[in-house]
């Protein structure tokens, strides 16, 4: 198989260990597939119930122009009444985002980090623990480079870079953007720098964090899978929860990662294979996909579907990770001390309310402290089974109170000691994303390498 800077592709026609290889794979959210897919939606809706709709959503317009400011524990502007009307503008407005952000950012990011990266779709991954089926999931491996290229310096053990190192596990990265829109938000700097703009359409596809995959894949001399999880509004909470544990069963499965790699892998895959030990897993993610790798630590203490082969999840690494999704916006604004870096509330807001559907309304706000929605707030009884974990905030990120409120309760709650199962930082003078910007400064730069280097430190005894 070819090494070339391109995508390697090869096809297959696989039903067990349930992946083939992509060749000409149809995009999954192009806009005729959601149009189509809205239109379904709309027409088991009644006139009627359209009707009354339209009336409420008035009402809350009206509601909201009257309103003059929001205390922080008020919901008034963070929570809307499920309806027609505001189905479809959460519909449309993620259709054109994502499909604005696949044409201009995509092409770009897939010619980068290419070399011994697949694209796989696992087609069978079985059903979640209510019965149903979950979707097809697209997903890219990474395996590390020959010489270990993009590793950080001094991270790669005698003989790693041929391959005879010491047995290493898998590393699953979960990558942001918002949840709902494929799309991530970066406000790097502020509007009035020239040198440096604020960037808004950056997060796509997984293959634009290839960079932070890089890394760490070769940094750690690992696997590293990053999937492209399904996305809301058409696929609200809990759908990606539940493809991405199905995803974790699928690697540490004999018959899933290892037979996959063995029977359809690349040539430089199958030499690899004696290095792999699927019974390590350790996942990481930024903004939303740090949620999401959160979340699976708590639903693998109490899923009824546990991870086969007696695998354990051994590190979690997360980077500006949304913790408290019951927190309402401006609450958390006010612990950031400059507010023109972070993420715009409408911005947030749209993410929010095709992600969470129906329970983002002011009768069902309880419902939000689930700790498979907001991981911060789980029990200290679970939080003493979380794994060795490395917390990283941006001081100019609304996100960042609750992921120091997080690694507070860790070390004090816990008994998580800093340095050794505890790893924590809050970068000054960033915001959100940081580390993945289109056009970083220094500062984020040195930001960006000793975040990515707390990770590797921490998962390196571990995987």
């Amino acid at each position: 198989m070819s090494s070339s800077n391109q995508e390697q592709h090869q096809t297959a026609d696989v039903k067990t260990p349930v992946a083939s290889l992509d060749k000409h794979g149809q995009p999954k959210t192009g806009l005729k597939q959601e149009l189509a897919h809205y239109r379904q939606q709309q027409d088991e809706v009644k006139p009627e119930a359209r009707l009354q709709d339209t009336i409420d959503d008035g009402q809350q317009i009206t509601d909201e122009l009257n309103s003059t400011k929001m205390e922080p524990e008020v919901y008034d502007w963070d929570l809307s009444p499920w309806n027609w009307w505001n189905n479809a503008r959460i519909m449309a407005a993620g259709t054109a985002l994502r499909n604005l952000s696949d044409a201009v950012m995509v092409p770009y990011h897939y010619r980068r980090y290419s070399n011994d990266r697949y694209s796989v779709y696992l087609t069978d991954l079985g059903n979640d623990e209510v019965g149903n089926p979950i979707p097809t999931l697209r997903i890219l491996i990474y395996l590390p480079t020959k010489g270990r290229e993009k590793a950080v310096p001094g991270t790669v053990e005698d003989g790693e870079q041929v391959g005879k190192g010491r047995k290493r596990g898998v590393m699953v990265h979960f990558p942001g953007g918002g949840f709902t829109m494929s799309v991530g938000a970066i406000w790097a700097q502020k509007e009035a720098d020239a040198d440096h703009p604020s960037w808004l359409l950056h997060r796509c596809r997984p293959e634009t964090e290839g960079h932070l995959c890089r890394t760490l894949c070769d940094s750690l001399s690992c696997i590293l899978i990053s999937p492209d999880y399904i996305k809301a509004p058409h696929h609200p909470y809990p759908a990606a929860l539940n493809q991405c544990h199905a995803l974790l069963r699928w690697i540490a499965d004999p018959s899933g990662l290892i037979n996959f790699l063995e029977t359809q892998g690349p040539p430089s895959a199958k030499t690899f294979i004696p290095s792999v030990d699927p019974t390590k897993i350790a996942l990481s993610g930024g903004s939303a996909g740090g949620n999401l790798a959160a979340a699976l630590i708590i639903k693998a203490l109490h899923s009824e579907l546990s991870l086969p082969n007696n695998s354990r999840l051994v590190g979690l690494g997360l980077l500006y990770a949304m913790l408290d999704i019951s927190m309402p916006y401006q609450a958390k604004l006010s612990y950031v001390p400059d507010k023109s870096r972070v993420l715009p509330r409408w911005l947030t807001r749209l993410f929010l309310d095709g992600y969470l559907s129906d329970l983002r309304t002011p009768e069902n706000a309880h419902k939000l402290k689930d700790p498979h929605l907001s991981p911060g707030l789980c029990s200290t009884e679970d939080l003493k089974r979380f794994p060795k974990t490395v917390v990283i905030t941006a001081e100019n990120d609304y996100l960042c109170h609750e992921g120091e409120v997080f690694a507070d309760r860790l070390e004090q709650e816990a008994g998580f000691k800093v340095g050794e199962t505890l790893f924590r930082r809050m970068f000054k003078g960033v915001g959100h994303g940081f580390d993945i910007a289109p056009n970083p400064t220094k500062e984020m730069e040195e930001a960006r390498d000793a975040a990515w280097s707390m990770i590797v430190q921490a998962f390196d005894s571990e995987l």
